[in-house]
């Protein structure tokens, strides 16, 4: 057993991490991100593919434990991991936003697309999937009468 150290402003903790049977998803995930951190990606932008890249391969292995190869991995499971994202609540007990479904989806593609890319058998429908739909938000509009307290409260405050 390994162990994870983590640091916060006033303490170090070290936290007993269980080891993960080796695949190889989450070998060739660790030399994407290598590769991504040596391109000097910035630390939100790992955090981004750790978030959604390792959420997928953890729950890849609790469902399909015996797909830990490119080769064995299926659309169908790519299909029933979206599904299950979409419809599960999420924080406070809400789904997931269509923009978080989004980036997901962006996020295994652009692993996945890397992976084809430097060779391993990666099936070309799951970087075609296509993506989730997004909504078109319309922006807030003020009232006249609004825009104008705004701006009067604005241009009488000292900055």
């Amino acid at each position: 057993m390994s162990e994870v150290i983590a640091m916060s402003k006033n303490r170090v903790l070290s936290l007993p991490i269980a080891p993960r049977a080796a695949s190889q998803l989450r070998d060739a995930y660790d030399l994407f991100r290598l590769e991504k951190q040596g391109s000097l990606l910035s630390p939100a932008s790992l955090n981004f593919y750790d978030l959604h890249v390792g959420k997928f391969l953890t729950w890849l292995e609790v469902n399909y434990p015996g797909m830990g190869r490119f080769g064995e991995l299926e659309v169908d499971a790519l299909r029933r991991y979206r599904a299950e994202l979409a419809a599960a609540p999420g924080r406070y007990d809400r789904h997931l936003s269509p923009e978080t479904l989004l980036c997901s989806h962006r996020a295994l593609r652009v692993f996945l697309r890397w992976a084809d890319l430097e060779g391993y058998p990666v099936d070309s429908r799951l970087i075609r999937i296509p993506a989730p739909r997004v909504p078109h938000k319309e922006m807030t509009v003020f009232h006249m009468v609004q825009l104008r307290r705004l701006l009067a409260a604005a241009s009488h405050s000292p900055v």
